[in-house]
């Protein structure tokens, strides 16, 4: 652990890891069996950095699932996080909502190309979640590394509202805690393929990396007795209309404060 002074911040800045509070026996997740990754950031008077959070560890194939690996693919854009269906924080202490987010690939497919420029998917994304635009690269760095037991690393941040547009550091106390849930997604829902394989995978040695500030002491007690006011923090809302007629006119009437944008789909 590292304690660097940072001025007008509290008095210490400690890198932290988490492992999953679900975490099985074989430390393995995979869909048929351990589909929810827990983590759980402690109940105490810390102040969370939401935009350091990383979620690390390895994926491979299941033993025997794919014989062609050049025929299998992760989405070239989303890469491992193809791999998280749904995505929630909620208070460890009340157990209640803060954000939600269903369809979790369906959000990065938006956000990823706007925020990254087409080098981005070439270099760091590249290097730290497996998105890359060279297929060839991909057959080569990544799908074959995925067929054996070793696997391949992975280092992706989370997209949340909470950790992407939370500018201000989160004091773990006022929320009791927070938990960090994760759906991953079906075999079918992750890989593309042009043969018949059926490719399954396996996640391992996940843990949750990131950093908090420690209050000094004044600060500590200026915490625990503001019991009043309010915490800010930005969150995505998902909010869905499924219309099942041949001649329909919606109006949505958000009534959302400070709303930042809003995202459509239609399927028709």
């Amino acid at each position: 652990m590292s304690h660097i002074q940072v001025q007008d911040t509290g008095n210490g800045k400690q890198e932290f890891r988490i492992y999953p509070a679900n975490q099985p026996a074989n430390n393995q997740y995979v869909y048929a069996g351990n589909p929810v990754i827990s983590f759980e950031l402690p109940n105490s008077n810390v102040l969370l950095d939401p935009s350091t959070l990383r979620l690390t560890g390895r994926i491979r194939y299941l033993t025997g699932s794919v014989t062609d690996t050049a025929a299998v693919r992760l989405d070239q854009y989303l890469g491992i996080n193809s791999c998280f269906e749904n995505v929630a924080w909620s208070s460890k202490h009340s157990r209640a909502v803060i954000e939600r987010i269903n369809h979790y690939p369906k959000l990065l497919q938006s956000i990823l190309p706007a925020t990254n420029s087409l080098s981005g998917f070439m270099s760091d994304m590249q290097c730290q979640n497996m998105t890359t635009q060279e297929l060839a690269f991909q057959n080569k760095a990544f799908s074959a590394r995925m067929n054996t037991t070793q696997g391949i690393s992975f280092c992706t941040p989370v997209y949340t509202g909470l950790t992407m547009a939370s500018g201000n550091r989160l004091p773990l106390m006022q929320l009791g805690g927070l938990i960090l849930s994760i759906d991953i997604a079906s075999n079918q829902a992750v890989f593309t393929r042009n043969n018949t394989d059926s490719p399954e995978y396996i996640l391992e040695d996940l843990s949750l990396v990131g950093s908090y500030y420690t209050p000094d002491v004044e600060e500590r007690e200026a915490l625990a007795n503001n019991l009043e006011g309010e915490l800010e923090m930005n969150v995505f809302s998902s909010l869905f209309s499924v219309v099942q007629s041949t001649v329909h006119s919606s109006t949505f009437s958000l009534g959302m404060k400070e709303l930042v944008s809003c995202f459509f789909s239609f399927v028709p």
